[in-house]
């Protein structure tokens, strides 16, 4: 018998020592939202292109940055002709020597084209490599690429 009371005084202390305990932790515990909204922003993206690409069709989302960047020699008179789309904005048009070449005559470089895709739908870039002053014949080097731009509103959310 004194071995029940035992049992049974043992067993109040620990239901009772576990309530103080539970209470004390809801008290300070975060109140849990019953509501969850996930709202996430896109970073906007930077792709370069080159002359591999042309022709391709690339996907942008409305805000991304895309750059532009031909092999040009302007020493030889030639140069790229470049036209673009309103949905386009041109921050950036640069022209850099080849490392290394600084001081040699007729060397070559790159040029490049920074845009921001500011509206949704095709946009496109295209470039003739001439010399500014001559007609053209059909037979110059070209660049053309095709970006189709979406809102951010148009991306499948997983």
């Amino acid at each position: 018998m004194i071995r029940t009371i035992a049992i049974i005084s043992m067993l109040l202390i620990v239901i009772t020592g576990l309530g103080c305990l539970t209470e004390e932790n809801i008290g300070d515990q975060e109140e849990i939202p019953t509501e969850y909204t996930e709202t996430t922003s896109i970073q906007s993206v930077t792709n370069t292109y080159g002359e591999d690409n042309d022709q391709d069709t690339v996907y942008g989302i409305k805000g991304d940055i895309i750059i532009v960047e031909l092999e040009e020699n302007p020493t030889t008179g030639y140069s790229w002709n470049l036209t673009y789309s309103e949905g386009l904005e041109l921050s950036e048009d640069n022209y850099t020597q080849e490392n290394n070449t600084e001081e040699m005559v007729g060397a070559g470089g790159f040029h490049q084209w920074t845009f921001k895709l500011t509206d949704t739908g095709e946009q496109k870039i295209s470039a003739v490599y001439m010399k500014p002053w001559e007609e053209r014949t059909g037979d110059e080097n070209t660049f053309d690429l095709t970006i189709i731009s979406l809102a951010e509103d148009e991306l499948i959310n997983s």
